[in-house]
C-alpha cells in the first residue's frame, strides 16, 4: 500500500511505497537486505508524484512543523492532489494544549522560560522554544492546532468527510 512517512526537517516527508505493515521497516534503507519498499526524501509542499497517484497519504509532521498557514495549505493541497479518488488521508497534528499538559506533568509551569511558551501556544498555536539546544525537552519550533482549526484547514484544502480524532489525551504520562 502506498504511504507517506515523515523525514527530517520542516515539511519534509519520505515518499514510501511499502508492502509492509510495520513502520520500523520504513526507517531501513532501500538497499538493506529484504527491503520491500522504495523511499525518497521530499518536501510536503511540492510532491513529485503525479496527480491521483496514492491510495493513502499520511501526514505525520508537516501540519505541525510547517508553522505558517500558507505552507500548511500548500502541503494539504499537494496531499489532495496526489491522493487517488476514494483514497484516504491520515494527518497528525499536535494539540494546542500539549505544552500546558506537559508543563503540568513535568512541573514546568513556574519555569520563567517555559511559561511564556505555554501562553503563546494557547493564544495562537505558535510554539517556540527559546533555547532548543539547552532545553530540548521543550520541543521545537512548531504549530499547535485546535480540533476546529485542524478540521478547517483540511476542509479548506478540499477534503470532505473530515473527522478529528483525539489519539492521545491527558492520561498519557500515567503509563
Amino acid at each position: 500500500m502506498p504511504c507517506r512517512w515523515p523525514g527530517a526537517g520542516a515539511g519534509c516527508i519520505w515518499s514510501i511505497r511499502c508492502r509492509c505493515t510495520w513502520t520500523r521497516h520504513a526507517r531501513r534503507p532501500a538497499s538493506a537486505p529484504a527491503a520491500r519498499f522504495t523511499a525518497a526524501l521530499g518536501d510536503a509542499r511540492e510532491l513529485a508524484e503525479p496527480d491521483a497517484f496514492q491510495d493513502a497519504v499520511l501526514l505525520f509532521g508537516p501540519l505541525y512543523h510547517l508553522t505558517q498557514a500558507g505552507q500548511r495549505r500548500q502541503a494539504l493541497a499537494q496531499a489532495r492532489r496526489v491522493l487517488a479518488p476514494g483514497g484516504r488521508q491520515l494527518a497528525m497534528a499536535v494539540s494546542r494544549c500539549a505544552s500546558l499538559l506537559d508543563g503540568l506533568y513535568a512541573d514546568w509551569l513556574d519555569d520563567p522560560v517555559f511559561r511564556p511558551v505555554v501562553d503563546q501556544d494557547l493564544a495562537d498555536g505558535q510554539h517556540r522554544n527559546p533555547d532548543p539546544a539547552g532545553r530540548p525537552q521543550f520541543f521545537t519550533t512548531a504549530y499547535f492546532h485546535t480540533p476546529d482549526g485542524l478540521a478547517g484547514e483540511m476542509e479548506q484544502a478540499g477534503f470532505t468527510g473530515v473527522t478529528v480524532y483525539r489519539v492521545e489525551g491527558p492520561g498519557w504520562p500515567l503509563r
